[in-house]
């Protein structure tokens, strides 16, 4: 039921997305937890594909973040954010893995319904917020609007464009 649009990024291509993203009032949430609490990225590395567990992270309006679900083993001290039902955009960065020229793909994805269970037990399909759906729709048209569309239905922006015609493949 979700919906996602996956690039290609470099330095310059991300910082300039994260500058249309920081416009609204969001934070960044990490995708896994120690314990049953919200942690935030306070910033990014440069290049995500250095560091892989810097990759994934979640866009969150600041005013949703009472409503952020997780679920796993609290005893093993897994925890993981609730992805379908938490009101948060996933945002998989891209960018270069210098030491074999491959640029990585990046998305974001939006899952904007959901099935839970009401008091009774029965099964009912919930929407996420407009104002979610809203922000989805507006990252995806710029990264349509200022990102060049490739054969198989990624996009890639102009920095990591100029990192590809310099010889970076592309990880599909």
């Amino acid at each position: 039921m979700g919906r996602q649009i996956g690039f290609y990024f470099g330095d310059k291509d991300e910082k300039e997305f994260l500058e249309v993203v920081n416009t609204n009032d969001v934070v960044f949430l990490r995708d896994q937890f120690k314990r049953k609490k919200i942690e935030f990225y306070k910033e990014f590395n440069i290049n995500p594909a250095v560091n892989q567990s810097k990759c994934q992270a979640y866009i969150c309006f600041r005013s949703d973040l009472k409503s952020v679900g997780f679920f796993g083993d609290y005893k093993a001290g897994i925890i993981l954010l609730d992805i379908f039902k938490s009101p948060v955009i996933e945002f998989e960065r891209s960018g270069l893995k210098p030491d074999i020229n491959l640029l990585i793909s990046g998305r974001l994805w939006y899952e904007h319904k959901y099935w839970t269970e009401d008091k009774d037990g029965n099964d009912v399909l919930l929407e996420k917020s407009k104002e979610l759906e809203r922000l989805y729709n507006s990252l995806a048209r710029w990264i349509r609007k200022h990102c060049t569309r490739l054969d198989d239905g990624y996009y890639i922006a102009p920095h990591a464009m100029e990192l590809h015609k310099k010889g970076a493949k592309l990880s599909g």
